[in-house]
């Protein structure tokens, strides 16, 4: 009955209803912010979407904001309509504007760095912080359009930080935005604490990307799959994107699901970033495979020395390592990247 009422009310009435909604929870954050003499913290850009890593971001931009004793007013992008306008004309002089960590920045995601772009434009006059992110521009006409109109945004910001996650990307922020504060970082999702879920592990995981993103065609995946054969039959398909919404309820739920099903096979293969951090962050021996730019073996290179997590650039060198990584046993686990973050929460904090 109550759905048949809901189908029966103007869309235009309900974005109504909830856009008062949405500003009755952000006055009562202002509230929450004056009670306990914290500017606000506006964190912008969060998943909805099934993409776990993003999620995984998330959950370690939390942590690290919780350690700096920071509470944040978050805004998903499923989210920011309802909020944007709201926001920009209630928002106090010293708020601080965070945006999520990810590959965001460049042509490749046009829609995310479209809104990067909207908001540093709409709030340079404040702090902006830019969790660790991987730069990329398509090297063609529309890549070099996005990259001069990133360039004068972005340098016109009067006090933007941008974190970069590997050296390419850092390398290319510099060039472009002599105005801005570049910091390299680790990914954030290496700011999180090992897990041990303590299961038995048996099986190879093959986490393989199915999007523009990947270098593997068919062919190859099968070829892979085969050679695991060899070794183990219990071979199992899997991703790190989910075909569902996720809500910021159960997001810890839906990361620590797949962090356990890392954790039951003694090797995972990947090609996904987060994939590779999963397995490290988890005790996992894993094979990473490059993907179509640089951001897994750039961000592999904070990692390098970890002996459980191996970076290969063809399948070749997957089966010149297969054996090593499959019979590995891990004696030690730590967070040793830890520190490597003190810069960000410094920044963070106003130090």
């Amino acid at each position: 009955m109550i759905s048949k009422i809901k189908r029966l009310i103007p869309n235009e009435w309900k974005k109504k209803v909830k856009s008062v909604f949405k500003a009755y929870k952000y006055e009562k954050y202002k509230k929450y912010c004056l009670k306990n003499g914290q500017v606000e913290y506006i964190l912008f850009g969060t998943p909805m979407h099934g993409n776990l890593g993003d999620h995984a971001i998330a959950l370690a931009e939390y942590q690290i904001l919780k350690d700096c004793n920071i509470v944040p007013f978050e805004i998903s992008t499923y989210e920011r309509e309802l909020y944007y306008k709201y926001v920009l004309k209630h928002i106090s002089k010293e708020a601080v504007i965070l945006i999520t960590g990810g590959g965001s920045i460049g042509s490749q995601w046009i829609t995310e760095e479209t809104f990067i772009r909207n908001i540093i434009s709409d709030y340079k006059e404040h702090k902006i912080v830019i969790f660790p992110q991987t730069i990329f521009y398509k090297n063609d006409q529309n890549g070099e359009k996005e990259k001069r109109l990133d360039k004068e945004v972005y340098n016109n910001a009067k006090n933007l930080y941008i974190c970069i996650r590997e050296e390419i990307s850092y390398n290319l922020a510099k060039r472009m935005y002599e105005k801005v504060n570049i910091i390299l970082i680790p990914d954030i999702v290496l700011y999180l604490n090992y897990i041990n879920f303590k299961q038995n592990r048996n099986g190879i995981l093959l986490c393989i990307r199915s999007d523009v993103e990947s270098n593997l065609d068919n062919n190859t995946k099968k070829e892979i799959e085969e050679m695991c054969k060899d070794y183990n039959t219990n071979i199992v398909f899997t991703d790190t994107v989910l075909n569902k919404k996720i809500k910021q309820q159960d997001r810890k739920k839906e990361v620590e699901n797949k962090l356990k099903e890392f954790s039951s096979y003694k090797l995972v293969i990947t090609d996904r970033l987060h994939g590779m951090i999963f397995a490290k962050i988890t005790g996992t021996p894993c094979i990473a495979i490059s993907n179509y730019n640089y951001k897994v073996k750039g961000v592999y290179e904070w990692i390098k020395n970890c002996p459980y997590i191996k970076f290969v650039n063809n399948i070749d060198e997957i089966k010149d390592n297969i054996d090593k990584m499959y019979n590995m046993q891990i004696t030690e686990r730590s967070n040793d990247l830890k520190s490597k973050f003190d810069i960000l929460k410094e920044i963070l904090k106003g130090e």
